[in-house]
C-alpha cells in the first residue's frame, strides 16, 4: 500500500510538473519586477523570459547614457523599442530626458504602451511607425521577440504574423527638432537604412549613435560593411566602442577591419559610435566604470 502511495505521488508531482511547464510555454501576458519596474511581455518573448529569470538586457546602456548624456534633458531616439526593456534602462538613467520610442509591431506596441503607462515614465512618446529611407509602406516579419523588415526567418526566430506598416524617415519626422544626444537602433539587419533616413539630422547633431551590427542580416537588407563604415566615416564618426552580443564592453578602435574581425566571434556586436570631438568621452566612461578593453586608438 505505502509502494502505491509512493507512485502515486510520483505520478502526482510529475503531472504538476508538466502542467507547470505547459502553462509557462502559452504565450499569455505576464508580469514580473526588473529594475524595481513592472515589466509586461508576451509569455514567449525571450527577452521577457530572459528578464522574469533575473538576467538583464541592455544593461550597458545605463551607464551609456548616464556618464555621457550630460544635458538636463537629453533627446534620446530608440527606434525598434519593442516592449520597453532597453527604453527602462536609459530612463533610470536618465528620468528627465526626452524620448521618441518608434515600434511599429503590433505584437509588442501593446506591452511598451502598458510598461511606460503603469510605470509612469515620464516624456515618452511612442511612435507606431517604422523608420525607413523610403516613402509608402513595408512589410514587417513578427516573431515571438522581435520583428524585421529584412528577412522572416533567422536566428532561430520563426515566422509568427506579417503586417503592414507605415513608413517615415528620421529626417521627415524630426525636420524641426532643435537637439538630439542619443540614436539607439534595433531593427535586426536594418540598422543601416535608419541611418540613411536620418543623414541630415546625424550631420546635423551628431548624436551617439548605438546600432547592432549583424553583417549577414546587413547583407540581407542589401548593404555591406563597406558601405556602413564609408557611410559613418564620412559623417565624422571615427571612434567605435564595440561590445558584445551580452554587453560586455571589447574594444574602443577606429579600424573598421578590426570591428569585422570581432564580428566572426560573436552572433552580433552593439556598436557606440562617436565623432572626433566625443572620443575621448568613450575612454572616460571606460575608466568611470573600472573597465581596461584592447583600445587602438590611445
Amino acid at each position: 500500500m505505502k509502494r502505491i502511495k509512493h507512485i502515486d505521488r510520483r505520478i502526482y508531482n510529475a503531472l504538476l510538473r508538466r502542467i507547470s511547464t505547459a502553462i509557462e510555454n502559452l504565450d499569455i501576458t505576464r508580469k514580473t519586477i526588473y529594475q524595481g519596474y513592472e515589466f509586461y511581455y508576451p509569455g514567449k518573448s525571450i527577452i521577457g523570459r530572459l528578464i522574469k529569470n533575473g538576467k538583464g538586457w541592455d544593461e550597458i546602456l545605463f551607464p551609456v547614457v548616464e556618464f555621457l548624456l550630460v544635458r538636463d534633458r537629453p533627446v534620446i531616439i530608440e527606434v525598434g523599442t519593442n516592449i520597453g526593456s532597453s527604453l527602462i534602462q536609459m530612463a533610470r538613467a536618465r528620468p528627465q530626458a526626452i524620448f521618441y520610442c518608434f515600434e511599429p509591431s503590433n505584437r509588442f506596441l501593446p506591452y511598451l504602451k502598458k510598461n511606460v503607462e503603469k510605470n509612469q515614465l515620464r516624456n515618452v512618446n511612442i511612435i507606431p511607425l517604422l523608420v525607413s529611407p523610403e516613402e509608402g509602406s513595408s512589410l514587417l516579419f513578427n516573431n515571438k521577440t522581435t520583428a524585421s523588415v529584412v528577412i522572416d526567418k533567422y536566428d532561430g526566430h520563426e515566422l509568427d504574423s506579417m503586417q503592414k506598416v507605415n513608413n517615415v524617415s528620421l529626417d521627415r519626422y524630426f525636420k524641426n527638432i532643435k537637439k538630439i544626444d542619443l540614436i539607439k537602433i534595433d531593427t535586426d539587419g536594418y540598422d543601416f537604412d535608419v541611418m540613411l533616413s536620418g543623414e541630415k539630422v546625424i550631420r546635423e547633431f551628431k548624436p551617439y549613435l548605438y546600432f547592432e551590427y549583424e553583417t549577414s542580416l546587413l547583407k540581407e537588407a542589401g548593404h555591406t560593411p563597406k558601405e556602413l563604415f564609408e557611410f559613418l566615416d564620412e559623417l565624422g564618426y571615427t571612434t567605435f566602442l564595440i561590445f558584445s552580443n551580452v554587453g560586455v564592453p571589447l574594444k574602443v578602435t577606429s579600424s573598421f577591419s578590426s570591428i569585422g574581425k570581432l564580428a566572426k566571434s560573436y552572433p552580433y556586436l552593439d556598436i557606440l559610435a562617436s565623432t572626433s570631438n566625443q572620443s575621448q568621452n568613450l575612454r572616460k566612461l571606460l575608466s568611470h566604470l573600472n573597465l581596461k578593453v584592447e583600445n587602438d586608438n590611445y
